[in-house]
């Protein structure tokens, strides 16, 4: 159950933080994070560059830190855009060696909807033993694909996000589909 708020301190700026409560579930580790984010608009309607951590830590754990630095440009208005970035993650005082990268884009789909995909490409490396080769240690660079399919529906100001998250070579033999679902509420008064 992945739980995560944010508010936005200025136009530019935005801070969130989560939570995953698994100690609800007879107290096991608890990952726990803070989201900060910068926006800029380069170009109004065009073109925004944001950039932002994603920075936990497993709670009763001993505090196992983990998170991503990541960079994102967006081309296109509110209605209808592309974005492209890119994020380095971190696992304790390991960092990948190669970046995840991020497509997505969003299109209205009417006066109170939107078509929404947010697609990954996540390197990692598939280590063993080759024993055809003198039994020569191998490390394979792969990467693993996550497409996501969905939307948002407005209804009384108060955006209702829905996807599936498909995990493609992964190192799963069966199709998966993870469904999501998000609630935007906002707070204060609409400028």
């Amino acid at each position: 159950m992945y739980n995560q708020i944010s508010i936005s301190i200025t136009n530019n700026f935005s801070l969130g933080a989560g939570v995953i409560p698994a100690f609800l579930f007879a107290g096991a580790p608890t990952p726990a994070w803070i989201v900060p984010k910068i926006s800029i608009p380069v170009v109004r309607d065009k073109v925004n560059v944001g950039t932002g951590a994603f920075l936990g830590a497993i709670l009763g754990e001993g505090s196992a830190a983990f998170g991503l630095l990541y960079e994102t440009t967006t081309f296109g208005s509110r209605d209808r855009n592309f974005s492209l970035g890119f994020a380095y993650g971190f696992a304790e005082d390991s960092w990948m060696n190669r970046p995840i990268i991020n497509l997505s884009t969003m299109l209205r789909a009417g006066p109170k909807g939107y078509f929404i995909s947010e697609n990954y490409i996540i390197p990692y490396e598939q280590k063993s033993w080759d024993f055809g080769y003198m039994g020569d240690y191998q490390v394979k660079k792969k990467s693993a694909v996550v497409i996501s399919l969905g939307g948002r529906s407005i209804i009384r100001n108060v955006g209702l996000d829905y996807s599936l998250w498909i995990p493609i070579n992964a190192g799963i033999e069966s199709f998966l589909a993870i469904p999501f679902l998000g609630v935007t509420i906002p707070i204060g008064k609409k400028e």
